[in-house]
């Protein structure tokens, strides 16, 4: 028994186990790429851009580190698919296997553990599986550690801090972080990631809604109708704030690092990949190439108006998370610090996934 794919155009079985099926579409695969990639970095871009200069060559590095990202995510699934062909090389079942795999609508197996295995020998291959593990856990601390100063205005509004403590941890901020990430850990335990493409939409809308109110922000700066009230702006250091090229060759060298980090999200391609429906090269360059454009689009836009908003403080320039530039009692980047949260929240399960199926692979 077998029914038409009306999105990919392939036969499909409904017999055996759906959890060996690819169930993914080029929606879902991309939503989930999105959600690995966009997240709190892109608050340091407004820095990077205001330290390269965003008339010009932050522009450039925004489009060249695209650029790189897209092909070293094809290079990678191809390298995916050339190591789970190559298991079976040899032996004529083996071939036929592969071949049947390629069409079919059979799960993919393409592993980071394999491909280094193919590609350096055995030991690269716990090599490997340790360092996405690595990447995966201390992506976790970060966010985690942002997701308890995203909160920390409500947690302060209800719990008083202790007389004389700033930001920083708190019991009971550290209290509201455990809450929240306890509340999205049942996500962690699904079997797919397809299966998170809804959580995955949800938080692209979230951090939209904060690229919308910082750029608001920086209008309202460039117009003159805010400004930082408490301290008085100096001129001589926001009369650079359009500029086409870095002041110095260290911000320029301190900055490509934030560009880069804004494209990192190659420890869930294979396991998009393994996923897609029907995972022909077209139906593959199409979901890379519609991820990594609107996230080049909105890095440029909070790049770019976060950069802007330098007019406004006091220092003439911006700090590595942009939300610290505006006042914390601001009704708009209060919602845009919520949001902020829910998108890092969100998160969490495309950053614990692909570490757990590792190690389920390591043991079993």
């Amino acid at each position: 028994m077998s029914r038409q794919d009306g999105n990919a155009g392939v036969n499909t079985d409904n017999g055996g186990n759906d959890d060996d099926k690819r169930t993914g579409t080029v929606s879902s695969a991309r939503f989930n790429l999105l959600s690995s990639m966009v997240g709190g970095g892109s608050l340091s871009l407004p820095l990077a851009f205001h330290q390269t200069g965003n008339l010009l060559v932050a522009p450039i590095l925004l489009v060249v580190t695209s650029i790189l990202a897209q092909q070293s995510i094809l290079f990678l699934v191809k390298a995916g698919i050339y190591s789970t062909e190559s298991e079976g090389r040899g032996t004529a079942a083996g071939e036929a296997a592969a071949r049947q795999n390629a069409t079919s609508n059979k799960k993919g197996t393409a592993s980071y553990e394999n491909v280094a295995s193919q590609a350096f020998g055995p030991k690269a291959r716990i090599f490997s599986m340790a360092l996405v593990c690595a990447c995966c856990f201390f992506g976790t601390v970060g966010y985690a550690v942002l997701l308890r100063d995203m909160l920390e205005p409500i947690v302060d509004s209800i719990v008083k801090p202790p007389e004389g403590m700033g930001g920083g941890p708190t019991l009971a901020r550290n209290a509201a972080m455990l809450i929240v990430v306890l509340c999205i850990t049942p996500l962690t335990t699904w079997k797919n990631l397809t299966a998170l493409r809804n959580v995955g939409a949800a938080s692209m809308a979230s951090v939209l809604t904060v690229a919308l109110c910082v750029a608001y922000r920086s209008i309202e700066c460039q117009l003159g109708v805010v400004g930082n009230q408490e301290n008085e702006i100096d001129d001589d250091a926001n009369e650079n704030n359009m500029r086409a090229y870095p002041p110095s060759m260290k911000e320029l060298l301190d900055a490509v690092p934030l560009f880069i980090s804004s494209f990192i999200c190659h420890f869930n391609v294979l396991p998009i990949h393994n996923e897609l429906r029907c995972p022909t090269s077209d139906r593959v360059r199409q979901w890379v190439r519609t991820s990594i454009w609107p996230a080049t689009l909105f890095y440029y836009v909070i790049g770019f108006t976060g950069s802007m908003f330098a007019k406004c403080t006091p220092s003439g320039s911006v700090q590595g998370n942009i939300l610290l530039d505006f006042d914390e009692d601001d009704p708009l980047l209060l919602l845009g610090r919520l949001c902020l949260a829910m998108t890092i929240t969100l998160a969490f399960p495309m950053l614990v996934i692909p570490a757990r199926d590792i190690l389920v692979r390591s043991i079993v």
